[in-house]
């Protein structure tokens, strides 16, 4: 008889637990809880750029709560040249606009670019965030590395002969 009224308050307590972790499952994977809001759109300052210089984008956000995001920015052009992943803690509130900067590879190629950039947020143990902002396209203008080595030619050949007629 005790062992029964044992069992009996065993399986209470084990649906009860189960009861509690569904509910708590169900509100961390359906409760809508959306930590950052962009517009989705980033908006550079300039539309060309050359090579090692700085590009400096703004966008618009409301962030509801004090979470650290992992921030990941590409400049996409056909293929996609990946910048380091950061950490970003950006301030509670809504904030219009935000400028942030990046630099432009030297070895990038020259092409018409835009920029994008993914930010994740973990709102809870089940459950990642993930924004996604695109810039207006812009043009990254490079120096033609065959101009570069006619011009280094021609400069060199007018110092030799520079150079000759001075014997």
């Amino acid at each position: 008889m005790r062992l029964q009224r044992w069992l009996l308050a065993l399986s209470a307590l084990t649906f009860s637990l189960l009861f509690v972790m569904l509910v708590i499952y169900c509100y961390w994977m359906f409760w809508p809880d959306q930590i950052m809001k962009t517009n989705g759109v980033a908006t550079t300052n300039k539309l060309k750029y050359h090579p090692g210089e700085g590009l400096h984008y703004t966008f618009s956000y409301c962030k509801s709560r004090p979470v650290i995001g992992t921030v990941t920015r590409s400049l996409v052009d056909g293929t996609r040249t990946t910048f380091a992943t950061i950490q970003s803690d950006l301030p509670v509130g809504c904030h219009e606009p935000w400028i942030c900067s990046l630099r432009i590879p030297t070895n990038i190629s020259p092409g018409i670019y835009h920029l994008e950039s993914t930010g994740e947020y973990q709102v809870n143990p089940l459950r990642t965030e993930v924004n996604r902002l695109r810039s207006n396209d812009f043009e990254i203008v490079g120096v033609d590395p065959v101009r570069e080595f006619w011009n280094g030619q021609t400069q060199s050949n007018s110092n030799r002969l520079d150079e000759l007629e001075r014997k």
